[in-house]
């Protein structure tokens, strides 16, 4: 557990290093989009969710509904960065540090206090943006992943197309990852009754999502720091 500790708060201090330079993304600019995302209504009064196949149903069970509000305030916060920033696309290491500083501004925290700063993350970054079901379901998509036989071949060959159809998420079941859910491989089509918000995604869902950001942090090569970090995370929130 130490040497988890030391590792996490090397790494931060190493992103925090790389931190954006005053005129991109500053902490206080990272607050205040964290604060609007999370300001967005998402009552089940508010919040009205179609399948791609309108026939059916959308689940409504609390999991599924958690995992959604934490997409719906990701998915915002992206849009008012990108907004903000004229579509800059901001580097992981860079964002990274900007989280880090965040976390540590007005903050007089031990060098290897690893549990204050998950509990900083928790109350500053997880809860507002309701990322608590991600959090818990990421394990078991990283799971999925690496127990399947020749996964780092497979995502290799999926990042060598120039574009790739998820099939709502199906696409990584044709190529054997396991289907961990089968209610959440439909695309959805997201929109708020009060008009704040809308998201239509014809070529994901809830399960291509949670796949695909394994995905993309193994282009990124940050697939095993962030599942430490993943899981440093969900130990804070139990």
């Amino acid at each position: 557990m130490k040497k988890t500790v030391v590792f996490l708060c090397i790494l931060l201090a190493v992103f925090a290093l790389s931190a954006a330079p005053a005129h991109c993304l500053t902490p206080k600019a990272l607050e205040e989009l964290i604060q609007q995302a999370a300001s967005l209504n998402l009552s089940e009064e508010n919040l009205i969710i179609s399948l791609s196949n309108a026939d059916e149903p959308p689940p409504s069970d609390e999991r599924f509904l958690n995992l959604v509000r934490g997409k719906i305030r990701m998915a915002r916060l992206k849009d008012s960065m990108e907004e903000k920033y004229q579509g800059w696309d901001i580097p992981p290491h860079q964002l990274i540090g900007t989280i880090f500083a965040l976390l540590a501004q007005g903050e007089k925290l031990p060098p290897l206090d690893a549990v204050a700063l998950a509990e900083r993350t928790v109350n500053l970054i997880v809860k507002p943006l309701e990322l608590e079901a991600v959090l818990k379901e990421l394990p078991r998509y990283y799971e999925g992943i690496v127990s399947t036989t020749n996964w780092e071949k497979k995502f290799n060959k999926i990042l060598s197309r120039d574009y790739v159809s998820l099939d709502g998420g199906t696409f990584f079941h044709l190529i054997d990852f396991p289907e961990i859910n089968a209610e959440w491989t439909q695309p959805l089509y997201i929109r708020l009754g009060d008009g704040a918000f809308e998201l239509y995604e014809m070529d994901s869902s809830i399960e291509g999502w949670l796949y695909s950001f394994w995905l993309r942090r193994w282009q990124e090569g940050t697939m095993e720091e962030t599942k430490l970090i993943v899981d440093w995370l969900n130990a804070a929130l139990k």
